[in-house]
């Protein structure tokens, strides 16, 4: 019969251990993503958010701020991002804040980037909305790249050309460097 309570102790206790780090797992990781934090829930209004999830992160100034809560259309066919932001950020973001979508390094997550906002505009309200920028898309930096592309094809067939001539002794260049008197 010791040895039954022992043994009832014994489970008792690792019973007892297994629960306190269940919960302080669950309080750490809470922690980091805020689901316990207190803060505002702010609002912006995008045409698109190319890829980027609940749960991502809001930057302003390269610190983290808050996260994003939900992403829903709107009536008007475009997407409403709620962020939860941290209460102790609150005052350093301001009505004119601008947000944007942007990448967390080169193929990274998407995130919010909270920029701009001026000293004297008041702070942004829980349950405001504010103005948002246009990122640039993928198609449109390739479209760039790829200007950039013929531009420099273009001017590699002139550099071709004009050296060509100089090899040949064509034009001014062409005649001076290929004097043998001189």
């Amino acid at each position: 019969m010791e040895k039954q309570n022992k043994r009832t102790v014994i489970v008792g206790i690792f019973v007892f251990a297994a629960l306190v780090i269940f919960v302080l797992g669950v309080m750490t990781l809470g922690g980091q993503k805020n689901l316990f934090n207190k803060g505002a829930t702010i609002h912006a209004v995008f045409a698109e958010v190319n890829g980027l999830q609940p749960g991502g992160n809001v930057w302003f100034a390269g610190v983290k701020v808050g996260t994003v809560q939900a992403i829903s259309f709107n009536n008007q066919g475009k997407v409403d991002v709620e962020m939860n932001i941290n209460e102790s950020s609150m005052p350093i973001i301001k009505q004119d804040t601008k947000a944007k979508v942007g990448a967390d390094g080169f193929i990274g997550n998407k995130i919010i980037i909270l920029s701009g906002g001026s000293a004297s505009a008041p702070v942004v309200k829980d349950g405001s909305t504010i103005q948002t920028e246009a990122a640039l898309s993928t198609d449109e930096i390739m479209a760039t790249l790829q200007e950039n592309n013929r531009n420099i094809l273009t001017i590699t067939d002139n550099y071709k050309t004009l050296s060509n001539q100089e090899n040949n002794g064509e034009g001014s260049g062409g005649k001076l460097v290929n004097d043998e008197q001189l």
